[in-house]
């Protein structure tokens, strides 16, 4: 799936000279959402020792979780911020390099465990989503990073059909909850 959207957006890239937020929003159509959280926490990792990212990438995180959450369609909508273009020559000597791997990496995760997906539902993915970006927008030290691992795996997990993937994010959110707990009773 990921190496689907991925052709496309490489596509989109080499025969256009702008590329939008709603572009990529009708490439990726109904996973839309998830495929950007997916890009966002990917950067909040690379980003993560910055000063200021826990609210830089926490709070678009926060949103689009939260958008997820309660079904909200943003391609629908005529926001400004959907139409402002972005240079397509820079995308295009680094989608091309970025597109191999995406593809090992699907080959990777595959559709297994399938009974775990019963688990999964909207909402209950949509609460651990919107719970592991509300965390990152926190200052709490040493919390963008699991909680990035989190959204990855609950948002592949979903996208690939690998119950594996949806499992382990939804441990990461389990074990997350506590450690925040934790912190705040032995800082007490």
């Amino acid at each position: 799936m990921l190496y689907t959207y991925a052709q496309q957006i490489e596509k989109h890239v080499k025969h256009n000279d702008t590329i939008t937020l709603k572009d990529l929003l009708t490439i990726t159509g109904e996973n839309s959402l998830l495929v950007v959280l997916i890009f966002l926490s990917v950067f909040n990792i690379i980003l993560s020792p910055l000063p200021m990212n826990s609210i830089v990438m926490g709070l678009p995180l926060f949103v689009l979780s939260g958008l997820y959450l309660f079904k909200i369609d943003i391609s629908q909508k005529d926001y400004k911020f959907l139409y402002k273009e972005h240079s397509c020559i820079k995308w295009r000597k680094y989608i091309e390099r970025l597109t191999p791997y995406i593809m090992k990496f699907e080959d990777w995760s595959n559709s297994r465990w399938h009974k775990v997906l019963t688990l999964e539902n909207r909402i209950l993915t949509g609460i651990s989503l919107t719970a592991m970006a509300f965390i990152i927008l926190l200052p709490i030290p040493f919390a963008n990073i699991p909680g990035s691992i989190g959204i990855i795996f609950v948002a592949l997990g979903i996208l690939q059909k690998d119950g594996l993937f949806v499992l382990g994010g939804y441990g990461i959110f389990a074990l997350h909850i506590w450690g925040i707990f934790m912190l705040q009773y032995l800082t007490n």
